[in-house]
């Protein structure tokens, strides 16, 4: 091989050779992007399943709460039945790591994505509308209490759903569907 060829071939070698090494970086960091991606999805879905737990345990709390609440005022005298009083408001429920997160949802996937922000948002409309309730009397707050309570026990299969799907989620699962939305 005359020495020009081979210089050229060495030439054209080292060029293939260099986009070769190119190409395995680039997919080494597509992959290792994947990874991290993947990652912050189990996280993600971990942090907000954490936190609809939280969720139904202080709804379990306060519907037992509420119905204890309404037991002790039916044995209470008529006249301080009659009082006004403000209908204790509702501890909100914060959604601190929803609300740090949202821009993140996106990688949970469409429908996860949709469910968790349907729910979220119905936690919120939950909090605005126990701040918005007007003083009562107690004895229409022993009626009210009750049916409070109920609502909030009605809520809980819904969240326990969001809660196991997101855990799958969490432990590299798929996500397996709603089965109660």
């Amino acid at each position: 091989m005359p020495g020009g060829m081979g210089a050229l071939f060495g030439i054209v070698a080292g060029f293939f050779t260099l986009i070769a090494a190119q190409n395995h970086k680039a997919k080494r960091d597509r992959e290792a992007h994947k990874e991290r991606q993947q990652e912050e999805k189990r996280l993600l879905a971990a942090g907000l399943n954490g936190e609809l737990r939280a969720v139904i345990t202080i709804f379990k709390t306060r519907a037992d709460g509420l119905r204890q609440t309404a037991s002790i005022l039916r044995k209470k005298d008529q006249q301080i039945k009659e009082q006004q009083l403000p209908i204790p408001q509702e501890p909100h429920t914060e959604r601190a790591f929803y609300k740090a997160n949202a821009g993140k949802l996106s990688l949970l996937g469409a429908n996860l994505t949709k469910h968790v922000t349907l729910m979220y948002e119905a936690l919120a409309a939950t909090n605005r509308m126990a701040s918005t309730i007007d003083p009562t009397t107690i004895a229409t707050l022993i009626d009210t209490l009750p049916n409070t309570a109920d609502s909030l026990k009605k809520r809980i299969p819904g969240i326990s759903d969001l809660a196991d799907r997101l855990e799958a989620v969490a432990q590299g699962e798929d996500d397996p569907g709603p089965k109660v939305f």
